[in-house]
């Protein structure tokens, strides 16, 4: 458990390296519970399993980190629900600061705009 604590706190290259250290780093790299924390860190709003049923933890990180812009867009949409959020706990006020709705702008237009894969790609 403390192997995997420390894997988890690491950047995606060092995890990479410690596996090919040792049989035990090796096998704590491929332990499902440090993929699942490595899957909630970087995409903290995937619905949970609901993007790759069936599959291994592992399976649906290298699933997700192979999407083009996928960090980006999860980080965008953090701020998206952030925002949000905040609009609608000032709602009882009748109105929304203007750079809150600025800011809400930029991002769905960068969201939507973005020119990237057909969705029937897929």
């Amino acid at each position: 458990d403390t192997i995997i604590y420390i894997l988890t706190q690491l950047p995606d290259v060092a995890d990479v390296a410690a596996a090919a250290c040792c049989h035990q780093l090796s096998c704590a790299a491929l332990s499902d519970s440090l993929w699942q924390q490595l899957v909630m860190a970087r995409w903290p709003l995937l619905p949970v399993r609901i993007a790759c049923p069936g599959c291994s933890w592992r399976e649906l990180y290298l699933s997700r980190a192979k999407l083009p812009r996928w960090r980006d867009l999860c980080c965008r949409m953090d701020e998206v629900e952030s925002l949000l959020q905040r609009i609608s706990d000032t709602t009882g006020h009748n109105s929304i600061a203007q750079h809150d709705g600025d800011r809400l702008s930029a991002l769905l237009l960068f969201i939507f705009a973005t020119p990237g894969p057909s969705p029937m790609a897929f």
